[in-house]
């Protein structure tokens, strides 16, 4: 999923938080009517949005089933403590206005929570859980969520959305690769893929700052590394340049 289509997916939250509370036969028991579907797994993907929510983070859960299961399907995603389920559904390939609300119920197993849904129109199933408090000190903000592998997963892929005007700082799991930036400044770095066994837990923790501001004098302090550094570069070039000439002269004269 782009940065671009998950943040207009997430920026609608407030609309389907409407339509779920328009969903009033959503129930909080696992024993749902609707769940005579069998219930399949596939991996996980799990992202963290600080400042979506005022002093807080949304978290998105969301899982792709194969081609080769047959829909409709019973999914299950995990529930980490103290989140609430703010909208469950299906996610359209590239319309997020043709995303599909569903009824959802929740419930307990292998050591954690897990929220349980069908899907029978497109195989992207997401549930937006909202909200980690962010605690700040100095000039650092984090988030820190207890993931629990509550339903199976082939792997678990975490990813965390740093707001415009901020760096990430630090993250368990690590970051890796380099983070995607969208027209508005926001960046999304993937973290470290995890394989977690059934039951098994996972301290996701995510450290972020503002940026710092750019002045002249940080402009000219780069400008000048810039120069430098080109000028190693072209005494590194003139120096093979003589070398090779040299050698050339030394062939010539025997010659």
């Amino acid at each position: 999923m782009t940065l671009s289509t998950t943040s207009s997916r997430v920026s609608s939250v407030a609309r389907r938080m409407a339509a779920v509370a328009a969903l009033a036969l959503c129930l909080s028991s696992p024993a749902a009517a609707g769940a005579a579907a069998p219930v399949v797994t596939g991996p996980v993907e799990v992202q963290v949005w600080p400042g979506e929510v005022p002093g807080g983070a949304v978290v998105i859960i969301s899982t792709r089933l194969d081609e080769s299961v047959r829909l409709p399907a019973t999914v299950r995603l995990p529930l980490p403590e103290g989140l609430n389920v703010d909208w469950a559904g299906e996610i359209a390939p590239s319309n997020p206005a043709s995303d599909v609300a569903r009824e959802f119920t929740t419930g307990r197993a292998n050591g954690g929570r897990y929220v349980q849904f069908e899907v029978s129109k497109y195989r992207e199933a997401q549930a937006d859980l909202s909200a980690l408090p962010i605690t700040v000190q100095g000039d650092a903000s984090r988030v820190t969520m207890r993931y629990v592998q509550s339903t199976p997963s082939t792997e678990t892929g975490f990813s965390v959305r740093v707001p415009a005007g901020y760096e990430l700082k630090d993250s368990v799991p690590r970051a890796v690769g380099k983070p995607a930036v969208n027209v508005t400044g926001e960046s999304l770095h993937a973290l470290e893929t995890q394989t977690l066994k059934l039951g098994e837990g996972l301290d996701v923790s995510v450290e972020y700052r503002a940026k710092a501001p750019v002045t002249p004098a940080s402009r000219a302090d780069r400008l000048l590394v810039a120069l430098a550094i080109a000028v190693v570069v072209v005494a590194a070039v003139l120096a093979v340049v003589v070398v090779r000439g040299r050698s050339a002269g030394v062939r010539a004269h025997q010659e």
